[in-house]
């Protein structure tokens, strides 16, 4: 775990050119960690039941399948999620791929949800982005 979590911390802090300076993406390692969480999951759902035991069951099934889904918003995230920021505002595509645009000017309130670890911008109009 801890050579996980060195690697995760290098990749997050890799320099970047100048002309992305202004844009937040995923790194790759978010991609890795999410593309093997589902093939373990999803490869464990298979064997226990490919496998003939005793113990399996349609929950311990149930059990892999969800902590397999559990990780496809982490790699759709790599793909969709991007946040670009500009004199004028913020655009940002969400997790469902939407692309919004949020003014400085129309920013009614920011605040940070330590329990998410992201920050929650709250326009004029109650439009919320969540980055």
């Amino acid at each position: 775990m801890f050579i996980v979590m060195g690697w995760l911390g290098r990749s997050r802090f890799r320099a970047r050119p100048v002309s992305e300076a202004r844009r937040l993406v995923h790194p790759p390692s978010t991609l890795v960690i999410g593309l093997i969480c589902f093939a373990l999951f999803a490869g464990l759902a298979v064997v226990s039941n490919v496998i003939p035991n005793k113990t399996t069951t349609w929950w311990t099934t149930s059990v892999f399948v969800g902590f397999a889904l559990l990780s496809v918003p982490m790699v759709s995230g790599f793909f969709l999620q991007e946040h670009g920021i500009s004199q004028e505002g913020l655009a940002y595509r969400s997790l469902t791929g939407v692309r919004k645009y949020l003014r400085w000017s129309d920013l009614r309130a920011v605040r940070y949800a330590s329990l998410m670890k992201w920050f929650r911008l709250e326009t004029q109009s109650g439009s919320v982005a969540r980055i």
